[in-house]
């Protein structure tokens, strides 16, 4: 991290930009103000920085001075009114000695954006203030005046108000704030309708003032936010800014009304019951932490969407008049607000939270809730049931509920139900077998949870989800279905799909029966304690994806075949499972399973019956299973795989972090026509133990091969691929240091990926022939010399995608030829990356590549242009970025930067530091 800029950085005379942000520097050096041609100087977030140098004056040229984020400098050096060619000032600190006033402004008339001025308790001669002559700057869009947080809102009072009348802006401005201003009222420029341009406006923390300004009549206003006026009592005429008698509007383009941290306020004015012209437009209203209001909210807000009101205790009256109210939030408030819902027919979400005295929801306020779809109730402790009589609507509901621990009814309609939260919550109630709509359950953090009612099970439930329910200790019997004389009992059904239970380490057993034949997904994850899964659990389920995460004490599977239905096995982190039964496969075709996909880790070693021992596949020695997906990670202890072939289905085969695993499957390579496996794609990541292939050559199936950290392992070659080979597309190798070469015979490629190679040795008419590749990637490796001009990548005229990354240490330019063609037109995307020397980009002709549409570099430390000979990237150019290239930082940083303009058309442009 930068802490410290020496006083040499002032013999660049000739800088432009200088970035320092983020860095731990306290000051700048004196020497800065010799950079007489420096344009930009940001030093956003410079979270140490006391002071700036007081040379700043010097930098006549200076446009551009970011200290946002600066948080410990108090104060603005002398002489930086001398900069009056600054756009751009994020801050500007008012000095309480003898250093520069607030009449340092005057001359910078060409400020524009957004300027902060703090400290304005400083500002001791209005006339200062008068002199800063904020109304001439016409180009300023947002403007924040602040007041230290120290005074607590003490301070002269008659001083802060001629302050702020003093610094009355521009009549363009669209965005105003006002924090811990202290005086008693605000000056009548704040809310002028000919602020017509006016968007945003935030009152903050003005402690002082008993009233809020008149600003009903700015034309444009649209968000408005007042926090912590806390000597506000009432919010009435004065707000809205004309006689009740008006036919006027009031906040005719106002769309979100924020309240909050208003401690005294007790009463607010409604006018909407003699004009329909109060709020028109308001779509959100939000009150927050407003303990003494007491009388209601206004009765008509005819395009509110969004109320929320929140630790309002006071507040009794009942809402009403909502006519397109859809979301709806009541935290910590009187129960009373919820007690009728007069027009809330368009509510489609309520959220609930620490109602006080809630017991359940009345009537008069249930009847109206004939759209919704969404409840979430928290922190209701005495909230018993949700509603007496059942609930009208004929949409099924969503329910979310948390620490409501004496709640003993649900509803009856409800599709999804989450429980969360609830600490004290022992059980279910006993009626959940009447939720007759319930589809979703879902049961979160309840640690009490020891088991499920007696009663059957919620009839239509098809997804049941238990997440940290540490005591739960069985799962409900309803859930399994029961024999009786050999067939299963009809009264005990349900339609379960999905099952999800993760970290209920008390759980140790399923219940008796077997799953029932709806089921298609089972997950068990870090149920620690789990010892078995009951043998007749598999018996006739529709099972299809089953899961198995972090059981310790899990011994075995159960024995006997899989499901038929069965397409994807997962076993990891089960630390006492050694093996998998022979019979996860199936013994006969006429019960064969259609297990697609095994991902196995901490696993010893597989069963013998999954691969095939006779080397010739009919169909009287169906001796097979028809796994298409095999997957093995972090199996430390396997060694190898068992004798035989590989499933002729396999189409994918990745092995990863296998530390001893000394030899591969015979049938991922093939010496025999008779027997073809259908391989697909091919992984093999740090194995350190293999060190060869099978005997015999990839399948001509193979269109994936990744081969990564090993470190053993021998060379592909040309004799390991069918000359016939058309199939192999993407071929990716990492850090595999026992190959020198490309094998000759890889011309149907379309993706190349090589990384991490110190000893590569690129023979390069292999590349020229590669004439299909359309992706191409090469990165550190060293080790090839040959020049890039030499590649032949132009006669590759598929190719979209080029990455070059960290290579030709020595190079400062790609070719010595000017007239050079490097690269095909048909390229959309290049990457230079990690080029520590060099210089230039002109030998790449840029220029030609009329297909372009994404250029990015990395870390060129030398580089200085990006420009052509010509003087023109292509016009299909659409995105560049740039970053860790501080020669062309400087040069073609947005508007500042020389270059700026010759690359200013391009639409999307990301230009950094680091």
């Amino acid at each position: 991290m930068i802490s410290e800029i020496p006083d040499s950085f002032g013999k660049l005379k000739h800088l432009r930009y200088l970035n320092l942000s983020y860095t731990s520097i306290k000051w700048l050096p004196d020497s800065i103000g010799n950079l007489f041609y420096l344009q930009t100087l940001k030093l956003s977030c410079c979270e140490e920085l006391i002071r700036l140098p007081i040379s700043i004056g010097n930098l006549i040229n200076l446009r551009h001075l970011d200290v946002a984020g600066a948080i410990k400098l108090q104060e603005m050096p002398i002489r930086i009114g001398k900069l009056k060619d600054l756009r751009i000032l994020s801050n500007f600190i008012v000095d309480k000695n003898n250093g520069p006033t607030i009449k340092e402004l005057k001359d910078m008339s060409h400020l524009r954006g957004e300027l902060c001025i703090s400290k304005l308790e400083n500002v001791v001669n209005i006339q200062d203030a008068r002199d800063a002559d904020l109304k001439l700057k016409r180009n300023l869009e947002s403007l924040i005046m602040q007041w230290s947080s120290e005074l607590d809102g003490s301070g002269n009072e008659r001083n802060q108000m001629d302050v702020l009348d003093s610094l009355q802006p521009c009549w363009n401005l669209n965005k105003l704030c006002i924090q811990l201003y202290g005086g008693p009222e605000f000056p009548r420029w704040i809310g002028d309708a000919l602020f017509s341009k006016m968007v945003d406006l935030r009152l903050i923390d003005c402690r002082k003032c008993t009233s809020l300004p008149c600003l009903g009549q700015l034309p444009s206003l649209k968000q408005l936010k007042i926090e912590g006026m806390v000597g506000v009592k009432k919010v009435g005429a004065e707000f809205y800014g004309e006689t009740r008698v008006s036919a006027g509007k009031f906040f005719p383009s106002l769309e979100s009304l924020h309240f909050n941290s208003m401690s005294e306020w007790e009463h607010w004015e409604d006018w909407s019951s003699s004009t329909e012209s109060l709020f028109p437009c308001l779509q959100e209203l939000i009150i927050v932490d407003c303990p003494k209001l007491i009388m209601k909210l206004p009765t008509y807000l005819p395009s509110l969407t969004k109320l929320s009101v929140h630790f309002c205790p006071k507040l009794e009256s009942p809402l009403s008049r909502l006519p397109l109210l859809k979301e709806l939030r009541v935290g910590k408030c009187n129960e009373a607000v919820l007690s009728s819902g007069n027009d809330l027919t368009s509510l489609t979400k309520l959220t609930i939270s620490r109602i006080s005295g809630l017991i359940k929801l009345h009537e008069g306020f249930v009847q109206f809730l004939q759209g919704l779809r969404v409840l979430e109730v928290s922190g209701c402790e005495e909230l018993e049931y949700l509603w007496e009589d059942g609930f009208g609507s004929e949409n099924s509901l969503s329910l979310e509920i948390r620490d409501c621990d004496q709640l003993v009814s649900l509803g009856c309609n409800l599709q999804s139900l989450e429980i969360s939260g609830c600490d004290k919550l022992e059980r279910l109630p006993n009626g959940w077998q009447s939720l007759t709509c319930l589809e979703e359950l879902e049961i979160r953090g309840c640690p009490k949870l020891a088991s499920f009612p007696d009663v059957g099970f919620p009839p239509m439930l098809r997804n049941l989800s238990l997440y940290n329910c540490k005591g739960l200790k069985s799962l409900p019997d309803g859930m399994m279905l029961k024999m009786r004389n050999d067939s299963t009992d009809s009264n005990n059904l349900c339609l379960l799909e999905e099952l999800v239970i993760y970290s209920c380490p008390s759980l140790i057993c399923f219940p008796k029966g077997q799953l029932p034949t709806s089921l298609k997904s089972l997950h068990i994850e870090f149920c620690e304690n789990l010892k078995s899964l009951p043998e007749e659990m598999m018996g006739m389920c529709a099972l299809e994806d089953f899961l198995i995460v972090g059981c310790h004490s899990l011994i075995g599977l159960p024995k006997g075949g899989l499901p038929a239905t069965l397409k994807r096995l997962t076993i990891t982190d089960c630390e006492r499972l050694e093996s998998l039964p022979e019979g996860i496969m199936h013994q006969h075709s006429t019960n064969a399973a259609a297990l697609q996909a095994l991902e196995i880790s901490s696993l010893k070693s597989l069963p013998e019956g999954m691969m095939h021992c006779n080397s010739i596949a009919t169909t009287s020695t169906m001796d097979m299973c028809a796994l298409e997906y095999l997957s093995l990670d972090t199996c430390p202890s396997m060694i190898g795989f068992p004798r035989g072939w590989l499933p002729i289905t396999l189409k994918e085969l990745h092995i990863r972090n296998c530390e001893k695993q000394e030899s591969l499957p015979e049938g991922i390579m093939h010496y025999d026509s008779t027997y073809a496996a259908a391989l697909q794609d091919l992984e093999i990541r740090k194995c350190p133990s293999l060190t060869s292939f099978p005997r015999g050559k990839f399948p001509s199936t193979l269109e994936r091969l990744d081969i990564e950290d090993c470190e053993h392992l021998e060379s592909i070659s040309e004799e390991m691929f069918h000359s016939t080979n058309n199939s192999l597309q993407s071929l990716i190798l990492r850090r595999y240091p026992n190959l020198k070469t490309l094998p000759d015979c890889l011309n149907t490629l379309t993706n190349l990926l090589i990384e991490d190679f110190e000893n590569l040795e690129l023979v390069l008419p292999q590349i020229k022939n590669l004439t299909r590749l359309i992706s191409l990637f090469i990165q550190n490796c060293e080790n090839i010399k040959t020049p890039l001009s030499q590649w032949g990548l132009s006669r590759l005229t598929s190719l979209k995608f080029l990455w070059i990354d960290d290579m030709f240490p020595d190079a400062t330019s790609f070719s010595d030829d000017p007239h050079s063609i490097l690269f095909p037109t048909t390229l959309t995307s290049l990457t230079l990356s990690e080029f520590q020397n060099l210089e230039s980009l002109a030998s790449l002709s840029l220029q030609t590549l009329t297909s372009l549409e994404n250029l990015v570099i990395y870390s060129c430390p030398k580089l200085r242009s990006i420009l052509p000979r010509e003087g023109l990237l292509p016009d299909t150019l659409s995105r560049l970025y740039v970053r860790g290239c501080p020669r062309l930082t400087q040069r073609y940083s947005k508007e500042e930067g020389d270059d700026w303009p010759k690359i200013a058309h391009i639409p999307h442009v990301v230009i950094r530091e680091f």
